[in-house]
């Protein structure tokens, strides 16, 4: 009979499988409801089936997945969020993304970098020129306090 520590091991072999199966479970899952999406948009129920097992093997095997898959399920009724059919795709203020579910009507919103701009780079490289600037001329101030304060402790001795 093995001592505790092959037991141990064997354990963390054993979870290490059914986390990989989980895991590749769990990806065939979003693959399919992708591919039905795509090629039977009027298959809904069945991609909702597949997400709500996605999302209970995912919670039960506590695998972390990417944020595009994240963002790309909706909370609140399991339902893969695919722009044009199931979800609307709106963006604000050139920064902010709002998704809306078509099944539940949950709106999701989510931020964005703004796009740079060749004044924006511009204007940081001015920025960049005057900030070198002042530390200069602190630097050169300093300078000149510490000669001076060098010349009135000789002229005090």
């Amino acid at each position: 009979m093995p001592g505790k520590g092959g037991r141990v091991k064997l354990m963390k072999i054993k979870e290490k499988k059914f986390v990989q199966d989980a895991f590749q479970r769990t990806n065939f899952l979003y693959q399919a409801s992708m591919s039905i999406l795509k090629n039977q948009p009027e298959n809904i129920e069945l991609v909702r089936h597949y997400m709500k097992s996605f999302r209970d093997i995912k919670e039960k095997k506590v695998i972390k997945i990417s944020v595009e898959m994240k963002q790309s399920m909706c909370e609140h009724c399991n339902m893969l969020l695919m722009p044009g059919l199931t979800s609307t795709v709106r963006i604000r203020d050139n920064h902010r993304v709002v998704v809306k579910c078509l099944s539940c009507n949950s709106i999701r919103r989510s931020n964005t970098m703004k796009p740079s701009t060749k004044d924006q780079i511009k204007n940081a490289d001015l920025n960049r020129k005057k900030r070198k600037k002042k530390r200069q001329k602190k630097k050169e101030k300093m300078q000149k306090k510490k000669k001076e304060s060098g010349k009135n402790a000789l002229v005090a001795t």
